[in-house]
């Protein structure tokens, strides 16, 4: 963020415009040439940057964030929910169920939870 510090939000725009240009399929460049949109009051063209990272990298959290966060902004509270939970899904991820299980063991909540031996003596051992 420091490369930005002196920079104007309309020059910020300028410059990722061109790195789309040259690495076009860069979700974060989409990604960050949203976030600089909303200072210049320009919402709509911040969403379709936001709906182009996402469509460059599905699994891309910060775009789904900024893009609630966004919609959020302009009260369109229903769809913010679904993109904040998004990315949510994204950053933090359920636990595998074998990680569920070491958590509860480590709990004290899980005794009885077996995986076939496989569990750290840590967490076994009482």
């Amino acid at each position: 963020m420091r490369f930005w510090a002196n920079r104007s939000t309309t020059t910020q725009i300028v410059e990722y415009r061109k790195a789309a240009e040259l690495d076009p399929k860069n979700a974060l460049i989409y990604n960050n040439w949203g976030s600089a949109l909303p200072a210049q009051k320009k919402y709509d063209e911040a969403i379709e940057m936001y709906k182009k990272a996402t469509e460059l990298d599905l699994n891309y959290g910060a775009a789904y964030e900024d893009w609630g966060k966004t919609l959020k902004a302009l009260g369109k509270l229903d769809e913010a929910k679904i993109k904040l939970k998004r990315a949510d899904e994204l950053t933090h991820p359920p636990a595998t169920n074998s990680q569920t299980k070491w958590m509860l063991l480590a709990s004290g909540r899980g005794q009885h939870i077996s995986d076939g031996g496989n569990m750290p003596a840590r967490l076994v051992a009482g």
